[in-house]
């Protein structure tokens, strides 16, 4: 199949790229910017910017699936939640209607319905209720969150010699690993209309992860 990966370059983006090439798809990868991450396969580079309506144009034209991960990761003076998740996806959606294609699969997150006061998660809420009602076959994923982030939290913490950890009682999660989230995605394509929370198979408190990066440091 030919598939739009949107945020092809990014942290779970690439994993999903890596997945799509492996098991033998055509894939656009669209992003800001391209980077050498040293696949072989079948696929074009396309330079976009979710803001921007008129980038988008031409797209994506004669693909069966877009796929978009693509969401504001850090702070920005210039832009959104609203401008990125949600009115930036939502033009990726347009042009996706417009050129005929038959699936939008969207990477949201979990809860995302639930904090209406929470910009990261009402961006996000807002796009997948415009996906639900844009008459594409969807699947809109909402995962508990990414190992990676954690550890990028811990990781300065634990250079330092010392974690902390906020409030009294022991929290846990069962945060997923994005090249086994990003294999999920691509063995299960053929799904549709379908809203699917999603977590990694182990569950630890915050105080085991720190200990495993200590292990690991």
């Amino acid at each position: 199949m030919k598939i739009v990966l949107a945020g092809a370059y990014g942290n779970l983006g690439s994993d999903i790229f890596r997945s799509l090439l492996a098991a033998g798809h055509e894939v656009v990868a669209a992003d800001m910017i391209e980077r050498d991450l040293g696949l072989q396969g079948n696929y074009t580079f396309q330079k976009l910017n979710v803001t921007q309506a008129d980038s988008l144009k031409g797209l994506c034209d004669g693909a069966d699936i877009v796929i978009s991960p693509v969401g504001l990761t850090k702070t920005s003076g210039t832009v959104t939640n609203y401008d990125i998740d949600y009115q930036g996806n939502l033009n990726l959606l347009n042009e996706a209607k417009a050129a005929g294609v038959k699936k939008f699969i969207y990477i949201s997150v979990l809860k995302a319905d639930k904090a209406p006061k929470v910009p990261m998660l009402h961006a996000k809420y807002l796009l997948e209720e415009e996906l639900r009602k844009s008459g594409l076959q969807y699947i809109i994923y909402r995962p508990t969150g990414y190992f990676y982030d954690i550890v990028k939290v811990f990781k300065p913490m634990i250079e330092k010699g010392s974690v902390t950890l906020l409030g009294n009682k022991p929290v846990s999660a069962n945060v997923i690993d994005t090249p086994d989230f990003a294999d999920y995605i691509v063995s299960h394509l053929g799904e549709s209309n379908g809203i699917i929370s999603i977590g990694g198979t182990e569950t630890y408190t915050y105080e085991e992860i720190a200990r495993m990066c200590f292990a690991a440091a």
